[in-house]
């Protein structure tokens, strides 16, 4: 079964399914979330039906999370806001209730635990936040990871599968691991250590932002991509103990294994860590690509999957035959000549665009439930969602690229 892609809106910015891929919820790049009914013919096609629209937002929504637990929809935008929602009497009906999250910049990613007791927010304020329902207001409250940690914008946040720690991705480039036990949400008396202590921080390899991280399915490893068109994956993090021997994060940073892959194309933007032997990154190549382990412990990246002929599989000019050519021409970079010569319509840049189900950039990656045919589903700004079949991942090893 090949990639399968739908065209829902001129621009997806975010999106998420729920635990059952019963129902789907986008942003079109705008303040509102469309939500639509998913189904699935006998023929592993899926179909959507526009069911509901939530406007309660009122600047561009940056992230949305579905709750694997409550089934609750998480919501949060550059106005500085976060709602919660649940189905009311009809799936057309959401009523949405305000998180207090005392910023005074954009929320730009959300994430649910894995509990679905909590959530974690993302913000333009150098800092994350940790969410929790206080019934007594019918609200959700947060608690603030300590300020000065971040030298910059938060832009994704992910939970270990053990609910407690939570791992940051910063444009100040770096990636953070930090201590999220909540008492009044966990029910744990003691703790061993308090809120938001900082237990690692690892740098991505020249410095570049970090777009997007996650966890390996056991915990013990953490992926993420940066602006430098590099994958890091961080290895040694299973150990028993490892996270509670009341060592600081700079000791813990020597005792990780830390596995670069320089890719030959375009930065990627988002990264899910599929099992312990994949993981699935995306970006400004606009189909995802494979990052698989090989011999003597490095990893590696393969191909691109789905047709993808971007910068992966084209020859590009070096940078001094761009300039070189610019400057000759008299033009500009997208083809336009201003020296007024014959070959006006020429593009210097020699890399192709995307030749795949994307024809721009993906944002976002989410795994689909299991047995439904497809393993995960892919998004961008050219507006498709793009469902992957399952054997995307079953043949990984044979697209490796050594």
């Amino acid at each position: 079964m090949a990639a399968q892609p739908h065209q829902l809106a001129p621009v997806v910015s975010c999106f998420a399914v729920s635990a059952d891929l019963s129902y789907l919820a986008l942003c079109p790049n705008t303040s509102s979330v469309t939500i639509y009914r998913v189904t699935q013919d006998a023929a592993n096609g899926y179909s959507f039906t526009q069911i509901a629209s939530l406007e309660e937002h009122d600047q561009l929504v940056a992230g949305i999370d579905w709750c694997p637990v409550t089934n609750k929809l998480l919501t949060c935008a550059h106005d500085r806001n976060a709602y919660v929602w649940t189905r009311g009497t009809t799936e057309e009906t959401w009523d949405p209730v305000l998180t207090i999250l005392r910023m005074q910049r954009a929320a730009l990613c959300c994430q649910w635990s894995p509990k679905g007791n909590k959530f974690a927010v993302g913000t333009a304020a150098k800092t994350a936040c940790v969410c929790y329902y206080e019934g007594e207001n019918n609200w959700w409250v947060s608690k603030l990871i300590k300020k000065g940690l971040h030298r910059s914008s938060v832009v994704d946040v992910r939970w270990h599968p053990n609910n407690m720690l939570l791992a940051t991705a910063s444009t100040d480039g770096c990636a953070r691991v930090f201590f999220a036990q909540i008492p009044d949400a966990d029910g744990a008396a003691s703790a061993p250590c308090p809120f938001s202590t900082p237990l690692l921080e690892v740098r991505s390899d020249s410095g570049a932002w970090v777009h997007s991280l996650d966890w390996s399915p056991d915990g013990s490893s953490l992926a993420f991509v940066a602006h430098d068109a590099t994958v890091c994956v961080v290895e040694g993090m299973g150990a028993p103990g490892f996270w509670d021997d009341g060592t600081d994060a700079a000791s813990r940073a020597t005792r990780v294994g830390v596995k670069n892959v320089r890719l030959r194309g375009l930065p990627m933007a988002c990264v899910w860590f599929a099992d312990a032997e994949c993981v699935v990154v995306a970006g400004h190549e606009g189909a995802p690509m494979i990052v698989s382990p090989q011999g003597g412990g490095s990893w590696a990246a393969g191909a691109l999957l789905g047709g993808g002929g971007g910068a992966r599989t084209s020859k590009r000019a070096s940078q001094f035959a761009e300039a070189s050519a610019l400057f000759q021409g008299g033009g500009m970079l997208g083809g336009h000549n201003n020296g007024g010569g014959a070959d006006s319509d020429a593009v210097y840049v020699k890399g192709k665009p995307p030749s795949g189900p994307h024809s721009a950039c993906v944002t976002s990656i989410r795994a689909l439930p299991r047995g439904k045919g497809c393993a995960f589903a892919t998004a961008g700004v050219d507006g498709k969602l793009v469902f992957w079949p399952d054997q995307t991942l079953a043949g990984k090893m044979s697209r490796m690229a050594l």
